[in-house]
């Protein structure tokens, strides 16, 4: 009889215990906050739209030209109706394509039964295909050449299964050949594409990147946790308005009665202390709220700050660390740029 009231003492300790911890742990959910990222070399303010180009010289290379110039972008800038209105030119010719081929013997292991194999000469082909391209940027309104490259030949390879004969290794090679060599020519036309808008982008155009960003509600039934629910939903509905870039003046005011409140929850915590709404298990989120109101108002500084505050509590160096990497770049890539609406105008 004891040794079951002990049993139940030990069990409303532990509950009791588990109730305190959760009291002050930190109930997060994730907003999405979509972010225009700014380029590397922003273009001067004259420059409002572009044009892409793409000459298509190969005929075993068939391509849709329409649907080609339309894969070639300057994300943040109209495109121009016609080549002749454009402040900013992008041209990609396919100038040339070719292909060579070989057949050459290999081995292969044949298995004859569960516990003997005996190495058989077959044969395999190889197919290696070249295309020549050209790339022409020039910021037309500056009348400025940005990137020239002219004659580029680049290749990539097949190599086919092996064959159990010679012969049919030939036989293959010389049938399947042109399809293998348009695949090739395809690939590297798509390698060059993706590489030539990477590069667009990175420098002169205005990207669209995201990021999860962990915002504390408070947790627990012992402690009223309201006003950091209401702070969340505000900044929900901030981050909505951010996201389609309408960071008006009121959505600023919402941000600022968010960073009240986390600043007034701050204030009470009580270290090394389980009874208490705002303990060691929270502290460090609410830190990271902050931070996160500062990135949605670009007050790069304070993100620092107060990232740097909330790794001093356990569990928040991960979070702290990549939110302060991404406002570390958009940091300097803002302090690049020629005139400060050039973001928000994109």
């Amino acid at each position: 009889m004891r040794f079951k009231k002990l049993l139940i003492l030990v069990g409303v300790i532990l509950v009791i215990n588990i109730e305190l911890v959760l009291a002050q742990k930190a109930n997060v959910k994730n907003v999405n906050v979509e972010y225009i990222v700014p380029p590397e070399k922003p273009l001067k303010s004259n420059v409002k739209d572009f044009y892409s180009e793409v000459t298509n010289k190969v005929l075993e290379f068939p391509l849709m030209i329409e649907q080609e110039q339309q894969r070639i972008h300057l994300k943040g800038y109209k495109r121009a109706l016609k080549k002749e209105d454009a402040d900013f030119l992008v041209e990609f010719k396919v100038n040339s394509a070719k292909f060579e081929m070989k057949v050459f013997k290999a081995n292969y292991e044949k298995k004859i039964n569960d516990s003997i194999s005996v190495t058989r000469v077959g044969a395999k082909y190889e197919v290696k295909a070249y295309l020549g391209t050209s790339v022409n940027v020039k910021d037309v309104a500056n009348n400025k050449v940005l990137k020239s490259v002219i004659g580029n030949v680049a290749e990539k390879t097949y190599l086919s299964k092996i064959y159990h004969s010679y012969n049919g290794a030939v036989e293959n090679v010389n049938n399947n050949r042109y399809d293998d060599a348009k695949k090739l020519y395809k690939e590297i036309y798509d390698s060059q594409v993706h590489n030539l808008v990477n590069y667009l982008n990175k420098n002169y155009g205005f990207s669209k990147d995201n990021i999860f960003l962990p915002i504390s509600r408070g947790k627990g039934k012992r402690y009223d946790y309201s006003d950091l629910q209401n702070a969340f939903e505000k900044f929900s509905e901030v981050a909505t308005l951010y996201n389609k870039g309408e960071l008006t003046d009121d959505a600023l005011k919402e941000l600022d009665e968010c960073i009240s409140i986390w600043a007034d929850a701050i204030k009470e915590y009580q270290p090394k202390t389980r009874k208490t709404r705002i303990g060691d298990k929270n502290i460090g989120s609410l830190y990271v709220n902050t931070a996160c109101a500062f990135f949605l108002k670009k007050e790069w500084n304070k993100v620092h700050e107060y990232l740097e505050k909330s790794k001093e509590y356990k569990g928040q160096k991960v979070a702290a660390n990549i939110l302060n990497r991404i406002a570390g770049n958009l940091e300097r890539l803002y302090k690049l740029q020629p005139h400060d609406d050039m973001v928000a105008e994109n």
